[in-house]
């Protein structure tokens, strides 16, 4: 068995508020997490013109379902990378991205509901992690 290697979105998206739907024809009911989602820029200090640099150190979190991610406004030249689970056999992203004004009241609102919950979920998933690797001390002392 060899992991799913990171996937890129084949578009450029052109809005910094994008939807992601993520499925699995084989997780298990029990799981609920599809992995993490970064913005990825390109700052130039490659050649080729690859987007080499991730722009935000805090990613998306991607469950399976729908989810709404907002990546910061860095540039307007960015693509979108997932990398899905270890243990993950499959894995669809489909991904659309929002194409109406964000400096409406309304969006601003959501938007900053959608970082404020993104910051929680990234917080309780470190929180479990810390968790996890102090039983694993205790069991390997």
């Amino acid at each position: 068995y060899i992991p799913i290697a990171e996937q890129f979105c084949p578009i450029l998206p052109e809005s910094h508020v994008l939807a992601v739907s993520a499925r699995s024809d084989t997780a298990k009911p029990t799981w609920f997490w599809a992995g993490w989602c970064y913005q990825r820029l390109n700052i130039g200090v490659t050649l080729g013109g690859s987007f080499d640099t991730y722009g935000d150190p805090r990613r998306s979190s991607v469950e399976l379902g729908l989810n709404l991610l907002v990546f910061p406004k860095l540039t307007d030249d960015y693509v979108i990378s997932f990398f899905p689970p270890k243990w993950f056999r499959d894995i669809e992203y489909i991904v659309w991205q929002f194409t109406g004004p964000t400096d409406s009241n309304d969006c601003t609102q959501l938007i900053q509901a959608q970082n404020e919950q993104n910051e929680l979920n990234y917080l309780q998933l470190q929180t479990s992690i810390d968790r996890l690797q102090q039983d694993i001390d205790r069991l390997n002392p």
